[in-house]
């Protein structure tokens, strides 16, 4: 994880912050700051442990009286060990990906209900596919399900569209 600033006042440190679901925020580094600069400063950081599947990162950058700010969250995905599928991001606005733990051994619908078991949503996944991406922009905020059938197989799962 990398970052930077093109200048600092009163700057103190900066903690790393790690979630594995997006909303719950751990600190997982502290990296002092300049302090006061008038050059641009990079800081980095090796997350040697992430979690499978989704990863999210933000900097929080505090000031010398307390004050602080975030930086905006990103997301990266660890597919090592992958055991299950990841759908991300969770909760989501426009795009859910799909990423599966190893190529769909044949081809599969995909969709979405609502609470009511409505299907509103369904697309083919094609066989060999590792990552799917569903367009949700349409969708009304709330809760829904989603499933994937491959045969006789069904898997389901829970997403939050924004």
């Amino acid at each position: 994880i990398g970052w930077g600033t093109a200048s600092e006042v009163n700057t103190k440190h900066f903690l790393v912050e790690h979630s594995s679901n997006g909303i719950d925020f751990t600190a997982i580094q502290t990296q002092a700051a300049a302090g006061n600069s008038q050059t641009a400063k990079h800081y980095s950081f090796v997350h040697s442990n992430p979690a499978q599947g989704m990863n999210y990162y933000r900097i929080k950058q505090v000031d010398k009286d307390g004050s602080f700010s975030y930086s905006k969250t990103v997301a990266l995905l660890n597919r090592s060990n992958l055991n299950s599928v990841v759908l991300a991001p969770n909760p989501v606005a426009n795009q859910l990906m799909l990423v599966l733990p190893k190529p769909a051994a044949k081809a599969a619908q995909v969709r979405i209900s609502n609470a009511s078991g409505q299907v509103l949503l369904q697309q083919t996944m094609a066989q060999g596919t590792s990552q799917f991406i569903m367009e949700v922009s349409r969708l009304a905020a709330g809760k829904y399900q989603l499933q994937i059938i491959e045969g006789t197989t069904r898997e389901t799962f829970s997403f939050l569209k924004l």
